[in-house]
Formats: C-alpha cells, structure tokens, sequence
C-alpha cells in the first residue's frame, strides 16, 4: 500500500503543504503562523495518521559553520560529531552536520559544516503538532545545508558566487559558495514585490554581503563577486534591466528550468517556483544532514522497521513458495519418469510372454530347442567344404584337357536335413557344379575324355551328375558325318554336377556319354 507524502514548507510567518502530481510540487494547503493555523494543521494531521511527512525550513537566525575534526569511524565519530553540536549549540535541538571531506594534512582531519536553528520557536511551533500526533517525520532539513550539498554540482559555477533565491513565503535567502563549500548564508525577508522595489533591496543585500565578506578576508577588498540569482522567466525578464553590474558586483540569472535540467528535476511550474525547485530538490535526493531530535523521528524508524520486516516476510514467504514449487516440480517429474519405467517393463514383460507363448503357426519352445540341437548336430557332423574342393582339384589334376571356368556349390538346409534324419540313404556333404571346356579335339575324343573324368570324380566318392555333354543335341537335330567332321578345333562345353558321397551299397546313376 502507498502512502501519502506531504512536504512541510517552514517559513517565519506560515507553514504551506506540497504535494507531488504528476512529478511536479503543488501547494495543497497554507497555515499561518497562529493558533488557528496550528489548529488546522493539527485537524490535518489527524485526517492522515499513515501518512509521511518531509519538513524544509527557510527561517531567520540559522547559523552555519565549518569545523575540523580529528579522524574517527563508526560509533566514534558519531559521538564526537553531537558532543561538538551540543557544545556549540546548548539553547537548540534542532541542529545537523554535513560532511565535506578531509583535510590535506597528514592527519587527515574531518571538515564538517554545522548547521543549526539557534531560535527554534519558529519551528517548535509546527513540530510540536506531529509529535504530539506521532507522526511519521521522515526529516527536517533547511534550505541553506540542501542548497551546499547539491548546488555545486551547478556546470559553469564560479569558484566565489553569491546565489540568491526567493521564496513568497519566506524572503530572500543568499548562499556563499566558495570552491563548491558553504561560507555564508542568510535570509532577509522581501519588503514588495514590485521588480524595481524586488532588484534595488537585491542590490542592497548583494552590497551587505559583499561587504561582510570582504571584512572577513573571504574575497579580495578589490574582486569583483558574482551574484547569481535563481530565478523563473519572468523575474529575470524584469529583473535583468534593474540590476545593473558594478566594479565590484556581476549579476548572473540562472534560470530554475536550466537548473532542474542540470539537476535531473522536474522544471517547476507556477507562481512558486523558487520553493517548488527546493521541494523538488528534497523530494528526488533526499539530504545527508537532518535537524530533527533522534525521538521525533521514532515514528519514522518504527514503520520502516515495520515495513522491512514485513517485506522480508513476503519475499521469505515467496521464497518458501518457489521452493514449495520446485520441490512439486521435481517430485512430479520423478513420478512421471517412475510411471515411464513401469509402462516399459510392462511392454517387455508382455513382449517376452508373447515371445514364450507360440503362435498357431510358429513351432513350440520346444520344438524350437530341438530343431537347434538338430542344427547344432548337423554342423558338426557336416564334411568340410575344404576338404570337398581339395578332392574335387586332385581328380581333376588328371584330366587337364578341362579349363575349369566356374565352381557352384551349396549346402543342404539344417530342417531337411533334421526331417530326413532317420533316412538311411540320407547323405551329407555339399553340391558342386563344375562348369568347364575341353580343348580342342574330335568330339569321340571329347567324349571319352568327360566320361573319364566322369568316372574319375566316381571313384573320388561323388555321384556325378551330366548336366552339359561336348555332344549334346536336341530332339529336333540329327547326327551327321559332317557334324562329326565341322569345327574339330572348337572346344566343348562340359557341364558336372556333384552330389554329395553316398554309401558302397547304393546305385550311382549314370551320366549320358
């Protein structure tokens, strides 16, 4: 849940409630420094108890000043800051410090610029209101410290410039800077603002200042000092022409849109523009110094406090949640990858029933088992083709009138064998095809020569079958005495098939001379 922020603008004759819209400062409301605006404010107060609550102050008699401070860290230096602050400022509780660095020394001493509201009526009179209520202070800060911290970050600022600013309700507030730090600064309340009456009490003011200055040897007697003034459009249309440089005075306008650039904020709008920018300014950077007292600003810690605490039970809560989830994922995961795992070894138990279970045209397991032990036995039993070939060359060695061309051969298949295992004529061994030419001769003597090698692979052990004779004729052709005669000089194709040893006792058939 968002609440609502008010910035508090304190000023010495009344106090005026902004509001952010829209990124630009609007006045919602005015109260003045009375009862009755106290009263009102306070009804206010009571209407947003959740509400945040920013407080500037541009009031008369704040003392600013640079201290050094020897080198110290922590709690230590937090201790040596407010016990400084309490011995240079005993009658106020509304004092802050601004760190600008460290001195070039060996040491390296600690230069601070103190502030503090050294007459705190003015602020008492609005703050007793929100402590009273416990309100949510978020911080009290004042135009002087808020104007060193972040104005000399200006481009183009002169190392001495006297900026001068003005607020409808508070006046003219005018800030020394030299080098970037914070010399001087003082308020001085408008008495019209009618441009000419507005330009001469600048000019006079300008004048007190430099004078002031020159007396504390801050600028030389002689130096001419840059006066810049923050101002809208139309104050430096009319303003401009007034205010004439001097020997020892230069008028600069620095408008507040190019400021806002140059600082990141919103350029403000309206008739209020100057207060606008500080608010502005407040809003978007929040400053390092604060002049309220540690117990107004309890409220303010105590719902931070709250609202950290509250955060980090969420994110813990949502932290818990994404592993709650993570957890579920993964546990998930696992039982669908589980389910995975027992669909499979479903599918392979019933894979391996379907295969131990025969089918009404496949063989039993056990029919399978002795079909391979018959195949096994077979193998071992059967010749070696090897062997075959080797007795096959040395019957042919005899006959080298025959150029063997090809050599076909093939094994007879294990279920016929394993169907013809109780056959006694069964034999084993391998068929041979021998396909061959005789060289050139009369085809008597081609005859007789394939019917000795007929004979010869007979008495090798094979049945030898004549697929292919030198004198094969067909039941359309004769035989003539001078198909005897023609071509003695062709070769003769032979054609042998080999069939495996039979035993003794059993007829060979005779192959067709």
């Amino acid at each position: 849940m968002r609440h609502a922020h008010y910035f508090l603008f304190i000023s010495d004759t009344a106090l005026s409630v902004w509001q952010r819209q829209a990124g630009q400062m609007q006045c919602s409301a005015r109260y003045p420094a009375d009862a009755e605006g106290v009263t009102r404010f306070e009804r206010l107060l009571a209407a947003q108890p959740q509400a945040l609550w920013s407080v500037l102050f541009d009031l008369q008699e704040e003392d600013c000043r640079i201290e050094t401070l020897p080198p110290a860290h922590g709690r230590d230096r937090l201790r040596l800051i407010t016990r400084r602050l309490q011995q240079l400022y005993r009658h106020t509780p509304y004092h802050a410090a601004l760190c600008l660095g460290r001195t070039e020394t060996p040491k390296r001493h600690e230069r601070l610029l103190f502030g503090a509201q050294t007459n705190p009526t003015p602020l008492a009179l609005w703050l007793a209101p929100l402590q009273a209520q416990q309100a949510r202070l978020v911080g009290l800060y004042s135009i002087s410290l808020l104007g060193a911290q972040h104005l000399p970050r200006l481009p183009a600022l002169p190392p001495h410039a006297l900026l001068i600013s003005h607020q409808a309700d508070s006046g003219l507030r005018q800030l020394y800077l030299e080098q970037g730090q914070l010399r001087f600064s003082r308020l001085s309340h408008v008495a019209s603002t009618e441009p000419a009456l507005l330009a001469a009490q600048i000019q006079e003011e300008a004048a007190k200042a430099r004078q002031y200055l020159a007396s504390l040897r801050a600028i030389d007697a002689q130096a001419a000092l840059t006066v810049c003034l923050l101002c809208e459009p139309e104050q430096e249309r009319a303003l401009q022409p007034q205010c004439q440089n001097t020997p020892l005075l230069e008028y600069r306008a620095l408008p507040l849109s190019a400021l806002a650039r140059a600082l990141k904020l919103p350029a403000p709008a309206g008739t209020q523009g100057s207060t606008a920018f500080w608010l502005s300014l407040l809003a978007q950077n929040r400053p390092q110094h604060d002049f309220a007292p540690a117990a107004m600003r309890v409220p303010y810690r105590a719902w931070r406090t709250g609202r950290a605490l509250y955060l980090a039970s969420a994110a813990v809560l949502l932290l818990g949640l994404g592993l709650a989830y993570h957890d579920w994922r993964q546990a998930e995961q696992a039982n669908q990858a589980e389910r995975l795992v027992a669909q499979r070894l479903a599918r392979v138990k019933d894979s391996q029933q379907a295969l131990l279970r025969p089918s009404a045209d496949e063989p039993s397991p056990a029919n399978l088992l002795q079909l391979s032990r018959h195949y096994q036995h077979y193998l071992a039993e059967q010749p070696r083709l090897a062997d075959s070939l080797l007795t096959v060359s040395q019957a042919l060695l005899a006959h080298p009138e025959y150029q063997l061309d090809e050599l076909i051969w093939s094994q007879d298949s294990p279920t016929s064998v394993a169907a013809e295992a109780g056959n006694a004529d069964h034999t084993r061994g391998p068929h041979i095809e021998l396909h061959g030419r005789l060289s050139a001769a009369a085809q008597r003597t081609q005859l007789a020569l394939s019917q000795q090698i007929i004979t010869s692979l007979r008495a090798a052990g094979y049945q030898v079958e004549a697929r292919q004779l030198p004198l094969d004729l067909r039941p359309d052709q004769h035989l003539t005495l001078s198909s005897e005669r023609a071509d003695q000089t062709a070769s003769a194709r032979l054609q042998l098939q080999l069939g495996p040893f039979k035993p003794s006792g059993q007829n060979h058939a005779e192959a067709a001379p």
